[in-house]
């Protein structure tokens, strides 16, 4: 009763009339609630938010009272119930829907009174159209739509955001210990409901970050992705972030030394018998191909031999994923990046030396890094060596 009487003295001492929108905050800085007055009345569409940015309630009030329409949605976007309220009093038809989007239940209400109620089984099999996901805030899309890379028109995404990743990742113990901190570049196969199929890892940091990435993708729930408006599986290119709070930096036994992929994990999967036999199965299926005439345009370096991609130039071009947005600004041109191979012909780190914007240069970035590659060679030995690949970007091709 205190509390109330308070919050009640707060509103009949306030001088000025409160007329207007009146937003308020998570800690986070996402909008919790953005509440229309007029006269220190509810009037208008006022909202309320999840955490994570999605839209939770919204409701339509005249004079102080409900009157129009009532949204309730659920923390991934999608709607969850919906009614129309005249003065106060629920009136027509009222739908609600299961967490997948599909439809659970009709009322039709007169006056306030049930005339007839209809329920539907739970269809597993549906899949929503990315325009169900109306739960979502332009604002929260227009930040995250360049982390991820994909062919299609519209990526997969996390339902709640790649805070959601996060909140999933587990930071392994030794890269703990030993102050590692970096990003894990992955390419995520998503379903037409949004799930998970596969996810490999084309850029890691080792020390157990990758598969603890790996896992925290599996974990998540994604938008799927989109193409002419309807729901369609795509690949799709991100980085999972690895950053230690200010306590786990205080911990670390190396916390000033740099420490990179070259770890016992890394060299146990060279010396495995499976990678091995791989490595030799793609070597003799590629003995007769000719790529020498490419080296001295496509690629360049100090040593007496450079690496080159089994296969050549066009193993690299045959693992890119271009954005859409780069094919639909039909956009042209070279992305030179510096690759770093080790003796074994695995792409180490990458680095965009010129690129043309729009997602492409990640896109090669990745296509290099999934590419396996002959080594470098001095004095005919394998060695690990820089070298600078120019990547050719055509999106308008003629015949």
């Amino acid at each position: 009763m205190k509390k109330t009487f308070i919050i009640l003295l707060i509103l009949t001492c306030n001088s000025a009339a409160q007329t207007g929108v009146i937003n308020s905050y998570y800690l986070n800085k996402n909008l919790r609630e953005s509440l229309s007055f007029v006269d220190n009345v509810l009037d208008g569409t006022s909202y309320w938010f999840y955490e994570n940015g999605n839209i939770k309630e919204e409701k339509t009030y005249s004079s102080g009272k409900l009157n129009g329409w009532i949204k309730y949605y659920y923390e991934n976007g999608l709607l969850k119930e919906e009614h129309y309220v005249r003065d106060a009093v629920r009136d027509g038809i009222m739908k609600s829907f299961y967490e997948n989007g599909a439809l659970k239940e009709v009322r039709t209400y007169e006056n306030g009174r049930l005339i007839k109620r209809v329920n539907l089984g739970y269809d597993s099999l549906y899949v929503p159209s990315l325009d169900d996901y109306v739960g979502n805030r332009q604002k929260e899309l227009r930040r995250n739509r360049d982390l991820f890379l994909c062919q299609v028109e519209v990526c997969p995404r996390p339902a709640e955001g790649i805070d959601a990743i996060q909140k999933n990742l587990v930071y392994p113990e030794y890269a703990k210990l030993y102050g590692l901190e970096g990003e894990v570049s992955v390419i995520a196969k998503i379903d037409m409901k949004g799930g998970v199929k596969n996810v490999r890892v084309v850029k890691g940091l080792g020390l157990g970050c990758d598969e603890a990435a790996v896992e925290a993708v599996m974990k998540t729930r994604f938008l799927p992705g989109a193409e002419n408006g309807s729901a369609v599986e795509a690949d799709v290119i991100f980085k999972v972030k690895f950053q230690l709070d200010d306590k786990d930096k205080k911990l670390a036994v190396l916390p000033d030394q740099k420490i990179t992929a070259e770890n016992t994990e890394l060299r146990e999967m060279l010396e495995s018998p499976e990678y091995a036999d791989k490595n030799e199965e793609i070597f003799n299926s590629q003995k007769t191909e000719d790529t020498g005439a490419e080296s001295p345009v496509n690629f360049d370096c100090k040593a007496d031999i450079c690496p080159e991609p089994i296969g050549g130039l066009n193993s690299i071009l045959e693992n890119l994923v271009l954005p859409k947005r780069v094919v639909r600004l039909k956009l042209n041109g070279e992305v030179v990046v510096e690759a770093d191979v080790d003796k074994y012909g695995l792409v180490r780190d990458t680095k965009v030396l010129k690129g043309i914007g729009y997602g492409a240069d990640d896109a090669v970035e990745v296509a290099i890094l999934s590419t396996l590659f002959n080594p470098g060679k001095i004095n005919s030995e394998d060695v690990r060596t820089k070298v600078v690949i120019t990547v050719p970007v055509i999106t308008d091709k003629t015949d």
